[in-house]
């Protein structure tokens, strides 16, 4: 995929590195977070959460639409009644 950059997992994580997961927290903000400091300091982690933001973007401009619009489009062509069956299945 060319709009991606070069894979971060090709450099050595340091020991003091943190989890990938708490990373992506960092990078979502969903925690605070006192993982700045060292982000600023690693290429490494610098690079994956660059990464990993590239490819967030691709898929929110490029797959999540098709996406929707293929699920959309499947659901037209479901017929009433199975809808109804299938709501009934679900309650």
């Amino acid at each position: 995929m060319p709009w991606l950059l070069p894979l971060a997992s090709d450099l050595p994580w340091a020991p003091s590195c943190p989890p990938t997961l708490k990373l992506e927290a960092h990078l979502l903000g969903i925690v605070r977070s006192n993982l700045a400091p060292h982000v600023e300091e690693c290429g490494r982690c610098r690079d994956w959460l660059t990464q990993i933001f590239c490819e967030e973007e691709v898929f929110w401009r490029l797959v999540y639409p098709v996406t929707v619009a293929a699920v959309l489009r499947a659901a037209e062509h479901i017929p009433a009644a199975d809808l109804a069956r299938r709501r009934r299945f679900l309650v």
